[in-house]
């Protein structure tokens, strides 16, 4: 028998307030992640990636996760008081934030902030906690001393360091990275990604990566998601999916994207935008930037379905 996965999302549906009404940021959303495994989630600004995210930790502001299920190694998460679910983040799940800045404080030195993140959930004395910090800056990469540094005195990939470090303290099963490398350097950037890749190898933490970069994904991720309007509209084995893309949407992403490994590489970018998701639109949400578009897809809302083991689309002609 299969082993379960770690985290289960079944039907999803997050909405936000709005003055004109509730916006359905994400619609319908299912996916697993098995332990040890990296899951990447793609798509444009807006499509709710994000949104997954928060929901996941449920910390989205402004709105709420309307319906569905997020079962975490067994436990139901949407289920849990405020308590016990303090007792689950960063024990079982931690989140890397897009920006450092946004999740340390920037008037207490970063070495006060793991120690408070650990002594929140074990009963341990802050030499110990200190001791415990001061490894996992040296997992990632950084000296001891840092430990007293303010967030403004570090860099950004310093800062970024510090974040996976904190999300590392308690060991977690799940990591969520939320565009982590986004604000750096290429360089920098490069060095985050294969420090990222490392440390889930060398722990067996499993990962969402969040990106809008197809590269960082080919270079972490086992598997890919593609979100288009709050949709998933295409999964599947990471390479697979981006050398034989079946959903119209996730080919544009492709050929958007330079390859410069290809002297004679044609890429484009991909007109239109999303939807407005106050009033999402009958059949296909792709079917008005779509070239395959046919008149049953501005009727019809396509079903996700398996079309390769493990790889599964929503299109009417996948």
């Amino acid at each position: 028998m299969k082993a379960a996965p770690l985290l289960s999302v079944e039907n999803l549906v997050t909405r936000y307030f709005a003055p004109e009404g509730a916006v359905t940021a994400v619609d319908g959303v299912d996916f697993t992640v098995r332990r040890g495994e990296a899951l990447g989630i793609a798509g444009e600004s807006g499509c709710g990636k994000t949104t997954v995210a928060l929901s996941l930790m449920r910390l989205v502001r402004g709105g709420e996760v309307a319906s569905g299920r997020i079962v975490l190694d067994g436990t139901s998460l949407l289920d849990l008081s405020r308590r016990e679910l303090d007792g689950v983040r960063w024990e079982k799940i931690a989140l890397v934030p897009q920006a450092a800045m946004d999740g340390l404080n920037p008037v207490y030195r970063v070495g006060d902030q793991i120690v408070e993140a650990i002594t929140a959930h074990r009963a341990v004395g802050k030499a110990e906690a200190r001791n415990r910090a001061s490894e996992l800056l040296a997992k990632v990469g950084l000296a001891a001393s840092q430990l007293r540094s303010y967030p403004h005195e570090l860099s950004g990939g310093q800062r970024q360091r510090i974040m996976i470090a904190m999300a590392l303290a308690l060991e977690p099963d799940l990591v969520i990275a939320d565009e982590p490398t986004t604000a750096l350097d290429t360089v920098t950037q490069a060095r985050i990604l294969k420090l990222f890749r490392k440390l889930q190898q060398d722990l067996g933490i499993a990962v969402v990566f969040i990106s809008h970069d197809l590269s960082v994904l080919a270079q972490t991720c086992d598997r890919v998601l593609i979100l288009y309007a709050g949709q998933v509209v295409e999964l599947g084995e990471c390479r697979e999916l981006l050398r034989r893309p079946r959903h119209p949407y996730t080919t544009a992403l492709v050929k958007a994207f330079p390859d410069l490994g290809r002297h004679k590489h044609k890429f484009a970018g991909l007109s239109g935008r999303p939807p407005d998701l106050a009033k999402p639109p009958e059949g296909c949400r792709f079917a008005q930037r779509c070239p395959r578009r046919r008149e049953e897809c501005g009727e019809t809302e396509p079903a996700l379905v398996e079309v390769a083991p493990g790889h599964t689309v929503r299109c009417h002609f996948a």
